[in-house]
């Protein structure tokens, strides 16, 4: 089997695409691959909420002085960055 000269380099191209792809930041984060946690401001309250990854669990934010109020979801003094 004979695989041209072109289909090979737009298959190159198209991996390479997807491989950096993959490796951004954003595209992890909306896949939830990586641990992480979202802001809001809420009446002055900060709530967070917090999603696991695919290999590492939601993040623990008691030490940082937030209070656990359902379930991913804390309530943390202004300013906190988990």
């Amino acid at each position: 089997m004979v695989i041209s000269f072109r289909v090979l380099l737009t298959l190159l191209f198209l991996l390479c695409v997807l491989g950096f792809a993959a490796s951004s930041g954003p595209l992890l984060k909306k896949l939830h691959v990586r641990a992480g946690c979202t802001s809001t401001l809420v009446d002055g309250n900060q709530l967070e909420h917090c999603h696991g990854g695919w290999w590492k669990p939601s993040p623990d934010l008691q030490p940082l002085g937030c209070a656990d109020v359902g379930p991913a979801l804390w309530s943390c003094p202004a300013g906190i960055k988990p």
